[in-house]
């Protein structure tokens, strides 16, 4: 399955297609936090993984994650600086 049908699954904004752009906000309005979790892990990070951790994108993705307390920020630094400490060694 594609990014794009995971995402329109994850906002099944079929709901709303004849309401055209309003319809997609309104079903941004009532998609849940398990929903944005979804969204923000498939197109964020795919998005923004290769931004290095002191650019902008890198920083509001962190900051939007964060603030959902369900992405576990810290176990993914945990794991990225055991990798590079395993590389410096």
């Amino acid at each position: 399955m594609g990014q794009k049908a995971i995402l329109q699954k994850a906002i099944g904004n079929d709901k709303y297609d004849s309401d055209g752009a309003i319809g997609i906000l309104k079903r941004l309005d009532e998609l849940t936090k398990d929903d944005m979790v979804v969204i923000i892990n498939n197109v964020g990070f795919d998005t923004f993984k290769s931004a290095l951790p002191t650019y902008s994108e890198a920083i509001a993705l962190r900051g939007l994650s964060e603030s959902f307390d369900i992405i576990p920020i810290e176990y993914f630094e945990n794991e990225q600086k055991a990798i590079a400490d395993k590389r410096l060694s």
